[in-house]
């Protein structure tokens, strides 16, 4: 027999997680690059970078940037002086003066807005401290 009641349960059914609606890479201004090398923390070999050209660089962003053809994640500085920041040395700066420019190709591919990790990997460190 057929109820003609809905289920209580039935208020409580969850929505499945969806990395394109979380990440929001449905849009056709973003890309998903994987790292074939560490970039910094919380970026390693083999995440997926989320990459967004839309959105406009400002201070501090973490960005996806090609040097001479060459792709690098690095965090934009625009003061006290303007450059780009490697993520694992801040000593290690890119001046984008013009005397630099005039030898250097800089394309800014976009602002990298999620990194996304394997955590089965030994990257994560699951042992409890003692």
């Amino acid at each position: 027999m057929v109820s003609k009641f809905t289920s209580p349960a039935a208020d409580y059914v969850e929505k499945r997680i969806c990395v394109s609606d979380v990440c929001g890479t449905d849009s056709p201004t973003v890309r998903i690059a994987v790292s074939d090398r560490p970039h910094g923390p919380g970026i390693f070999v083999g995440s997926l970078l989320v990459i967004d050209s839309a959105i406009k660089p400002v201070h501090g962003n973490i960005i996806a940037v090609l040097i001479n053809s060459e792709f690098f994640i690095k965090r934009l500085s625009l003061y006290p002086r303007r450059g780009l920041v490697s993520l694992f040395d801040e000593k290690d700066f890119i001046a984008l003066s013009d005397r630099y420019l005039e030898d250097t190709e800089v394309v800014v591919e976009g602002v990298v807005t999620w990194s996304i990790n394997d955590t089965r990997t030994d990257v994560f460190d699951d042992r409890p401290c003692m």
